[in-house]
């Protein structure tokens, strides 16, 4: 149900009334936060009212101009404009809906805090973009003149808003928000579906003039879609742009760096589907159903969500055997393949010949079928005891070359894996070892200020005035044995810190 069948549901006789009272009830446009917002989206404005470039200058001042000068004015001009309309639709998004909500107190703040993931700091970071766009605009004016200018220089704005601090902060801001855009309209939808107030609240939001009937989806899609604009805006604005000049050489390099920014927020938009449909499979999965693998270990369900876990691929495929067939859901994870089937709109574990449903990476062999181009064998050779066999049937042939290719990936990272693994559970026994002492010592020099605190108690007969721990010596020893602690203690961090990041990248040189 998307949020027009939402705001079409009639309430129920019982809370007609209500319902009246709370529509009768205006938004008030005329407060101290919506006076500072207007105020904000007026600033914006200025300058960008007119439809384009070339129909807010002079048209003396136009004709002077080459065919190739004024297009590239005019690309640029749209550039600003496109982007004092997406700093618009987060400040709705952010200003008006998020704080209407959090003002009828409708939906916990946890939860509403989740809904709009990076939100607040990518408005933060596209409002700097566009007020440097603007800033450019406002000192190419020609001297005397309110609406006369051509912006030479752009190239360094888009560096440096794709490069640095500024464009790490937009690639990990387009990430998240994104990578949880489904979850979170998902979510929306069903607040407002279970909620008669809230589908009243949206309904006058989206009435609102400053609105303009963008609901809370569609701004979501606009703001998704924003970072894949620029590289299309950039491309015009250097074929418009002089060849072999230092502005022509920062548009290819800005460009350059928005179309990275571009591809690696859609690496980590992947990785956030991936794991969240495995949250899904394994919410999906039925709480009581286990997976039986070939050593005799079993697979719950909350193993499925271990955050050294990650799926890789999934699909409906169909398993064959001794004459019989099954269509399941199989889903390659980094260490094992698991194979699923729907009871009762739940997912199980599938169930073949007795054939264990979970099956390990370790020695797996992958093999084509003879005369059978949509299919393949898998062989379980993880134990001493007889190898496994598995007849699978893909959907095309396209489907089954992929599958194979993907599963023998995976094989040939199973030891890494696993090496990881090894490594991980070593350090954490390390660290609960460290852990002990350091409750070991704290434990001791705790006593060990007791015991001075009598002995001071007992030769002065006052309380030691010393709060904190109390070890013998003067002043400045004490000093330098907790400088030489706290360097010790620094130290342990810091190698700690570098094992990690040795597991988690060999190639890289501590």
């Amino acid at each position: 149900m998307d949020e027009v069948d939402v705001l079409r549901l009639k309430p129920s006789s019982e809370d007609a009334v209500s319902l009246v009272s709370s529509l009768a009830e205006p938004i008030n446009l005329e407060d101290s936060h919506y006076a500072l917002l207007h105020g904000e989206l007026e600033h914006d404005l200025q300058s960008l009212e007119a439809e384009s470039w070339s129909v807010g200058v002079d048209q003396s001042y136009l004709k002077a101009l080459s065919k190739e000068a004024v297009k590239r004015q005019d690309v640029i001009y749209e550039l600003i404009q496109t982007e004092m309309h997406h700093v618009r639709t987060l400040k709705i998004l952010l200003r008006v809906y998020l704080h209407e909500m959090r003002q009828s107190a409708l939906i916990e703040e946890v939860r509403l805090e989740r809904l709009f993931p990076g939100a607040e700091t990518l408005l933060n970071l596209h409002q700097h973009f566009l007020n440097c766009l603007k800033a450019h605009q406002h000192q190419s004016l020609e001297e005397g003149s309110t609406n006369n200018y051509q912006i030479t220089q752009l190239g360094d704005i888009v560096i440096s808003q794709f490069s640095g601090a500024l464009g790490e902060g937009m690639m990990g801001c387009y990430s998240l928000f994104c990578g949880n855009h489904i979850e979170s309209i998902g979510s929306y939808k069903e607040l407002v579906q279970n909620n008669k107030k809230l589908q009243i609240l949206t309904r006058k939001i989206g009435q609102l003039p400053l609105v303009r009937r963008l609901g809370v989806p569609e701004c979501f899609l606009l703001v998704t879609q924003r970072i894949t604009k620029y590289p299309v805006l950039l491309e015009r604005i250097i074929q418009n742009t002089e060849a072999d000049t230092e502005e022509h050489k920062s548009l290819v390099q800005g460009l350059a760096l928005i179309k990275d920014n571009i591809s690696q927020v859609n690496a980590q938009v992947s990785e956030f589907e991936k794991d969240a449909r495995l949250r899904d499979i394994g919410q999906r999965l039925e709480p009581k159903s286990q997976g039986r693998m070939k050593n005799g270990g079993v697979l719950r369900r909350e193993d499925l969500l271990q955050e050294n876990r990650t799926l890789l691929h999934e699909g409906t495929v169909t398993w064959k055997t001794s004459g019989r067939q099954k269509e399941i859901q199989a889903v390659l994870l980094s260490d094992v393949i698991l194979l699923l089937q729907e009871k009762d709109q739940k997912l199980v574990f599938a169930s073949m010949d007795n054939k264990p449903p979970v099956i390990s990476l370790q020695r797996l062999i992958v093999r084509e079928l003879a005369n059978e181009d949509k299919a393949m064998y898998l062989i379980c050779a993880c134990t001493t005891s007889l190898p496994e066999m598995y007849e699978i049937h893909a959907r095309s042939r396209e489907e089954c070359v992929a599958w194979m290719a993907l599963i023998r990936e995976a094989v040939n990272r199973y030891p890494e894996e696993q090496q990881y693994r090894k490594l991980t559970a070593s350090l954490q026994q390390y660290q609960d070892i460290l852990r002990v002492r350091d409750e070991q010592i704290v434990q001791s020099l705790t006593e060990k200020q007791q015991i001075f605190a009598a002995l001071y108690q007992t030769m002065t007969e006052q309380e030691t005035p010393h709060k904190g721990l109390l070890l013998r010596g003067d002043a400045t020893p004490l000093q330098q044995g907790a400088t030489l602690l706290k360097g010790a203690i620094d130290e342990v961090e810091i190698l700690q810190n570098l094992l990690f990041l040795r597991i988690r990248d060999p190639n890289i040189v501590l």
